[in-house]
């Protein structure tokens, strides 16, 4: 996004003074996921999802609140172990003697009936690291040493995640970034606010109030 056209956009500016210098610890930054990861994440099924870029530094050890975005993940993405945790988190039984086009059926049908464009919960990003590997659904961060003229390559508790099992609910592949969570908070039907998403991290407060016609 060009400089200066965040004038209009509640998306984080890397030059918000009080993003930098954390003066503002009451403001709430959020990130829309598709379903049914945004779902899945807030419910602590999921302990991560993946980025094609790191988080910034300072949102460490910070809480997001994760919106549900208008479109649905790939179906195509989903692995045998995302499959079962969306329908086990969606309540759905599927008897082994299922025929294949049963099963996917109820997985797709279970993943339509999530909500969307909505807040679903909070999270806190503990750390982050880019794949290096994913083995039995195992994923293992890229422990390569950094240089003076490459970034890390990995932020926060990131230890604490790597070779954990994650269910493939969306595609893992090696030299993404992990944004890795912890103190999952799901928010009740009655707590929840319609909200069409924005792009990337975005000012939670501000972008509600441009959703509901408030202006910048």
């Amino acid at each position: 996004m060009p400089e200066g056209s965040y004038g209009n956009s509640a998306e984080h500016c890397p030059q918000d003074i009080r993003w930098m210098d954390g003066r503002d610890p009451a403001r709430f930054w959020a990130i829309t996921r598709a379903q049914p990861v945004a779902s899945l994440v807030v419910a602590g099924v999921l302990w991560g999802f993946t980025r094609s870029v790191p988080p910034p530094p300072q949102l460490i050890g910070k809480r997001l609140i994760i919106t549900a975005g208008a479109s649905h993940h790939p179906f195509k993405e989903a692995g045998d172990s995302g499959r079962a945790a969306v329908l086990d988190y969606c309540g759905v039984s599927v008897s082994p003697a299922e025929i294949p086009e049963g099963r996917e059926r109820m997985f797709r049908e279970a993943v339509h009936g999530l909500q969307a464009s909505v807040s679903v919960g909070a999270v806190r990003l503990a750390g982050a690291f880019k794949i290096a590997n994913v083995i039995d659904g195992h994923v293992y961060a890229d422990l390569r040493p950094g240089t003076e003229y490459s970034a890390p390559r990995s932020h926060g508790l990131w230890e604490v995640f790597d070779k954990r099992f994650l269910p493939q609910v969306e595609a893992l592949e090696r030299g993404r970034w992990l944004w890795c969570f912890d103190a999952a908070h799901e928010f009740s039907c009655d707590k929840r606010v319609a909200i069409k998403g924005f792009g990337g991290i975005w000012d939670y407060e501000k972008g509600v109030a441009l959703r509901n016609g408030g202006g910048a």
